[in-house]
């Protein structure tokens, strides 16, 4: 055991520090990130100046200053001026070729004779078809073709500086140079209200979340690389953890065995009634944090037969009693429409190498559980003939 020890502590210091864990901003939350169409969507909002955010043309002012600086003699500034509509997943119905008409374009800013195409990406590689994209808004009547210009935003640059001489051409922004570009342009004093700011500063958080992201690969890298140095001896303990789990497993049973409590599934049900059972926390849990929880449940039918009422009287009861409570827990947080939990015990720095869980969980049981005047003997007296 010593051995093992000494393996686990000479992997554990030749592994390198996972990077820092980012708190997670509103869009992480929602689990739309990554999604390209969402992030379309939010920049047709803050492209819009008629929207109600408050920001007016800040957006479009940024895009145009960085195609000014990108397209140089062609002066940006003056030809991207005026009114536009803003619109996402346009359709290319004015491409020439009859498979080409129902492509989408995913941002499409439209002034009086202007238009700037935008290709929105994030994770996926470009392979789209920007020609038609072309194609189709040139065809467009109002456009004067001078005055037509794609721009493929991307976290990474992808694609050359354009070739002004032909047509078309897109020029590649990054994510980053826009969102930098906003906020250098913005001034909070002609913001009104807070929700507009909260709403800026989530996406750029979760624009910047995307290059933390890439920052983090090369310490990533390095981690898989040491992983599979270590492999052997990663495997061993991997194995000895697996046996130790079905161990403990196996004595969890036992211990409700002894109690005339059967395991089914993850629950260990009175032997009368599969509706009165106890819960344990998962193994791998108890091993991983040498914490437990054993939860004391009340399931489907004989739920309704004792009726809520009689539960909460049974809580009280419980409450009431002369036992110590320290480690109990009354929280309603597990409960749903089949089952209640009476109560649940809680424990921290459960095991050592003195104190198996056999012996611990077994303690558990009979202090709190299994004696006159337990919480399983108070449960029986209340629920009578309801087993």
């Amino acid at each position: 055991m010593i051995e093992l020890y000494k393996r686990i502590n000479e992997v554990a210091r030749q592994l390198p520090e996972l990077p820092k864990q980012q708190k997670k901003n509103f869009f992480d939350i929602l689990g739309v990130q990554r999604k390209e169409t969402t992030n379309s969507k939010l920049l047709a909002y803050f492209f819009d100046p008629e929207e109600d955010h408050g920001f007016g043309t800040l957006f479009i002012d940024a895009l145009v200053s960085i195609l000014d600086l990108k397209l140089e003699k062609e002066n940006a500034i003056e030809r991207f001026t005026g009114k536009f509509d803003v619109s996402t997943e346009v359709t290319t119905s004015n491409a020439v070729a009859p498979e080409d008409q129902s492509k989408r374009i995913d941002l499409l800013l439209s002034g009086t004779d202007w238009s700037i195409i935008i290709e929105n990406k994030l994770y996926h590689y470009l392979s789209n078809p920007l020609d038609v994209y072309f194609q189709h808004v040139n065809n467009s009547t109002h456009n004067k073709e001078e005055n037509i210009i794609g721009v493929v935003l991307s976290l990474e640059p992808i694609i050359e500086e354009p070739n002004t001489q032909r047509k078309p051409y897109f020029i590649n922004i990054t994510h980053q140079e826009l969102i930098t570009k906003v906020q250098q342009k913005l001034i909070l004093s002609h913001i009104e209200s807070d929700i507009d700011v909260f709403y800026l500063r989530e996406y750029a958080k979760t624009i910047n979340s995307h290059y933390r992201n890439k920052m983090n690969e090369p310490e990533l890298n390095k981690l898989i690389g040491s992983l599979i140095e270590q492999k052997e001896a990663i495997n061993e303990i991997f194995e000895k953890r697996k046996a130790a789990i079905t161990f403990l497993d196996k004595e969890i049973e036992e211990v409700f065995a002894e109690r005339d409590y059967k395991r089914v599934k993850s629950w260990y049900c009175h032997k009368k009634n599969e509706n009165l059972c106890f819960f344990i926390n998962p193994t791998d849990e108890i091993l991983k944090y040498n914490k437990i929880g054993v939860g004391f449940e009340l399931w489907n039918d004989l739920l309704k037969k004792v009726g809520r009422e009689n539960l909460a009287q049974i809580q009280s009861t419980i409450q009431n009693g002369k036992m110590d409570k320290t480690h109990l827990n009354f929280d309603v947080n597990n409960d749903h429409s089949r089952m209640n939990r009476i109560v649940t015990y809680r424990k921290d720095d459960l095991l050592s190498e003195n104190r198996s869980l056999k012996s611990e969980l077994g303690s558990i049981l009979d202090s709190y559980f299994f004696n006159e005047n337990g919480i399983e003997d108070v449960v029986l007296k209340q629920i009578g003939d309801a087993l």
